[in-house]
């Protein structure tokens, strides 16, 4: 009988201690962040941990910041505006706080392409930029840049010519290679508009299938946008186009159609248009190879179709 006893007093004082690890494992609630880093357009989870029971929110600047609640006890904050605010989380009348500072977003936009993306000055075109645009603010990298600024959010544009890899077909691997430092960079966005300057398409479409993973491995979280072929009148570059799609469809990477401009001459520059230099010194279009590029029509129609092809 006495043993009987001591075996029931052990079960007790065993299920006395464990119910005491279990309350001392609960512990008091905590929140999982007291202060958090945004920038406008990031998100966040903040969760009231140990907390059994609903949490009321409260947001102090929602010019700043968005909660959302997401469980009883859990809600994703989302920076709209810079500044701070203040989150308080209330449970059983305790307050928890977290501070929130939201910063200026700064998206990263590499465009990799031939003469429309980039030309230097030469003896024929007198800018910097995207060949037969009117100045750099009307080329389609700064447009699309420009599309995706809004009020805190910035976008710094970068160009990355890559002619020679249409016209040297046999040095595709190195020309890559020599611009690895550059790839693998942090990019938000990264748009490969090329295709109209290759010479053959043998290996063509090998080649492009090796280009896209060597963007995609360098850059993973990147958004990527190829860009059709704004000349598509010749039988190179209209199988060009036809073997851009192929690949394209083949890795499920984004493609903006330029099919309702290609070879019009309504989003051409044209022979005779005068185009103005960063000095103010007009200049006169007198060679095919700058006339039936891109005018600011066939920049900004260009621009439109990559920005619908992103996701912000």
């Amino acid at each position: 009988m006495k043993r009987r006893y001591g075996i029931i007093g052990c079960l007790f004082l065993l299920l006395f201690l464990l119910g005491s690890v279990q309350v001392q494992a609960a512990g008091k609630p905590r929140l999982s962040s007291t202060r958090l880093q945004l920038e406008v357009a990031d998100s966040a989870d903040l969760v009231l941990k140990k907390c059994p029971g609903n949490v009321k929110w409260r947001n102090s600047n929602k010019k700043t910041i968005q909660i959302k609640k997401v469980s009883r006890n859990k809600i994703k904050v989302t920076g709209i505006k810079k500044g701070t605010a203040v989150i308080r989380a209330v449970y059983k009348k305790k307050t928890y706080t977290c501070r929130v500072r939201v910063a200026k977003k700064t998206y990263h936009y590499l465009a990799i392409g031939n003469s429309i993306t980039f030309h230097p000055k030469c003896s024929f075109w007198w800018g910097d930029y995207g060949m037969a645009a009117s100045s750099p603010e009307k080329d389609y990298m700064h447009q699309v840049g420009a599309k995706l600024s809004r009020p805190g959010v910035s976008v710094e544009e970068t160009f990355l010519s890559l002619s020679g890899w249409e016209t040297e077909p046999q040095n595709r691997d190195r020309i890559l290679k020599k611009a690895e430092s550059m790839l693998k960079a942090r990019w938000d966005v990264i748009t490969i508009q090329m295709g109209e300057g290759v010479r053959s398409v043998y290996g063509l479409e090998r080649d492009l299938s090796r280009l896209l993973q060597y963007v995609q491995k360098k850059n993973p979280k990147a958004q990527l946008v190829v860009v059709g072929n704004f000349w598509t009148d010749t039988y190179i570059s209209a199988q060009s186009e036809i073997l851009k799609k192929r690949v394209c469809a083949q890795k499920k990477v984004p493609y903006a159609d330029l099919a309702g401009i290609a070879n019009d001459p309504a989003y051409q520059r044209g022979l005779g248009a005068v185009i103005y230099d960063a000095a103010g010194t007009p200049h006169q279009v007198q060679e095919m190879a700058v006339a039936r590029h891109p005018n600011d029509a066939g920049m900004a129609y260009i621009a439109d179709r990559i920005v619908k092809q992103l996701h912000f």
